[in-house]
């Protein structure tokens, strides 16, 4: 056993993640030639994209594994989609369509040929991500189970969400501009281009602050044992380690320097432990 995984679900995570790469790739190429009649990236670019696109579906498929149990669905298919819901809107909506800021010369407009492609990107992924999820949850269960339904208090859950809204992206773009000062950034902003760069690149993790600490842990919470700070700990090293890092990770074939990947990695690792202990303060033994 691995981290709670058998050997039987550390073998199906790999082929997942075989999957995950061949079908995602298939998708962009069919986003690329039929609707943006983009020509066929370099051999490498490829390679490189097709090993990233594995590692991030076993990884995909190993903390589901470990969070299946606690995540609600009436079905194996729905439990796996509901998964991939989860994931796309804690950690892949904010990441694909926070690229927009890199669109240094773009500036300001949202249409240019450089975010458009971004958004294609998003929406590629996002159905790549769900056909997946169903995929993931009927190949993960060997039987049907009885659905999982946390009970949250909706209010408090609310307040908690729209707190991770405001903070999160906030937050994670002053530790970003902070550790530049320490860690080269690996951008060369053109003079102008700084606040297009720091609002198109942290805005879009309003939605991940939203959903990572407040709904993602809420709902997995009966997953970890202890007091708050312990249930915290345990979920944001399993969400940094096992889905937040990858995605991040993921920018370098697409132009991102590894400083970049590095600063981005930190910026983001202290703000959702810190919201993840509020709300598990805040959602702690039946308040919640």
């Amino acid at each position: 056993m691995w981290l709670g995984l058998t050997s039987v679900e550390i073998r199906k995570s790999a082929w997942f993640g075989l999957y995950l790469a061949l079908q995602g790739m298939a998708l962009q190429l069919l986003k690329a030639q039929l609707f943006l009649h983009q020509r066929t990236p370099a051999v490498h670019f490829i390679v490189t994209v097709f090993i990233l696109y594995v590692l991030t579906g076993f990884l995909f498929a190993a903390v589901y594994f470990i969070l299946r149990d606690y995540i609600p669905g009436r079905t194996r298919a729905w439990k796996g989609f509901n998964y991939s819901l989860l994931v796309f809107g804690s950690v892949a909506f904010g990441g694909l369509i926070g690229t927009i800021g890199l669109d240094l010369k773009g500036g300001f407009d949202l249409l240019t040929t450089v975010k458009v492609d971004d958004y294609a990107i998003a929406i590629t992924d996002f159905i790549n991500f769900s056909l997946a999820g169903v995929l993931l949850g009927l190949i993960a269960e060997p039987r049907l189970v009885r659905p999982f339904c946390p009970a949250l208090d909706a209010k408090r859950l609310w307040r908690l969400s729209a707190a991770g809204f405001l903070l999160f992206p906030i937050a994670t773009a002053l530790l970003f501009k902070g550790l530049s000062l320490i860690i080269p950034m690996g951008i060369e902003l053109p003079t102008g281009a700084e606040s297009g760069f720091y609002l198109g690149t942290f805005v879009p993790l309003a939605v991940s602050g939203a959903s990572i600490p407040p709904l993602f842990y809420g709902i997995v919470r009966g997953r970890f044992h202890g007091g708050a700070a312990r249930k915290a700990a345990a979920f944001s090293l399993l969400f940094i380690l096992g889905l937040q890092t990858i995605a991040i990770i993921f920018g370098l074939p697409f132009g991102l320097a590894v400083a970049t990947v590095l600063n981005m990695l930190i910026a983001t690792a202290i703000p959702i432990f810190l919201l993840a202990w509020v709300s598990a303060h805040a959602l702690e033994d039946g308040r919640g």
